[in-house]
């Protein structure tokens, strides 16, 4: 990861995979000399808001976020008394498990390979991805007034292109790097030297700045169900056992 320039010193420092950081301070320079060429008006409304506000999020503290909410969800549901009678330790508490995933929680994921291939998962994990002005993504007629309709933004998504970048159409103040682009890929060679020769194999690419997954799985998964075990047994201590008795005379 590489920092990204940031214009607000209180905000928080943002990143992006180092070969999307470095084309995007290319970007930036270039929209500076076109502004001092008066090619373009500095004033102009795209500026305003010209500042970085959402870049690479880290996968795994959003993943914990979502697993949190599904565990309480099911132990909510554990609380019912028809159902946490029949807990009695760890391996019934899996057993429950199952039986919710299956029924109540159907749909949801909750492994970290199945949740970053979701809709649960924000697309910024990838770090590929930079976001520019807060604008609410549900807000069309803003991000119309302050990019689409502006003199400057035919020349921006000119630059944006040519830096290897592209403008999704109804997100126009984010930007998207394109792995196959010429520009993209000698950077990415240039920064990444065990990667020359390889950059026209997206899979190489992968494989090479990103972990797989699933190889954290298992460990994530385990740690989950005992740290929440732990957490329903805090709040659970006790069960309720029904015997029937005879009576003696």
């Amino acid at each position: 990861l590489r920092h990204l320039p940031e214009y607000n010193p209180a905000k928080a420092t943002v990143t992006a995979v180092d070969f999307v950081a470095y084309q995007f301070e290319q970007l930036l320079l270039d929209l500076n000399k076109m502004v001092e060429q008066k090619k373009i008006l500095f004033d102009d409304k795209i500026f305003r808001k010209f500042e970085i506000t959402k870049a690479y999020i880290d996968p795994i503290g959003l993943y914990k976020e979502h697993v949190t909410e599904y565990f309480n969800a099911f132990n909510a549901r554990m609380s019912d008394g028809s159902i946490s009678h029949r807990v009695k330790n760890i391996y019934d508490y899996i057993f429950e498990l199952r039986n919710f995933h299956s029924t109540l929680g159907k749909g949801l994921p909750i492994l970290f390979s199945s949740w970053l291939q979701s809709k649960y998962c924000d697309p910024f994990v990838s770090g590929l991805m930079i976001e520019i002005g807060d604008y609410l993504y549900d807000d069309d007629e803003m991000k119309l007034m302050d990019f689409i309709n502006t003199p400057t933004f035919q020349a921006y998504s000119n630059l944006a292109i040519r830096h290897g970048f592209f403008i999704p159409k109804h997100y126009p103040n984010v930007l998207v790097a394109d792995l196959g682009h010429p520009a993209m890929k000698r950077t990415m060679a240039t920064m990444n030297p065990h990667l020359i020769g390889r950059t026209s194999d997206s899979d190489s690419i992968i494989q090479t700045i990103y972990s797989e997954a699933y190889l954290y799985d298992v460990d994530f998964m385990l740690d989950n169900i005992v740290s929440n075990y732990n957490n329903y047994i805090t709040d659970s201590p006790h069960y309720i056992r029904k015997r029937w008795c005879e009576v003696k005379n």
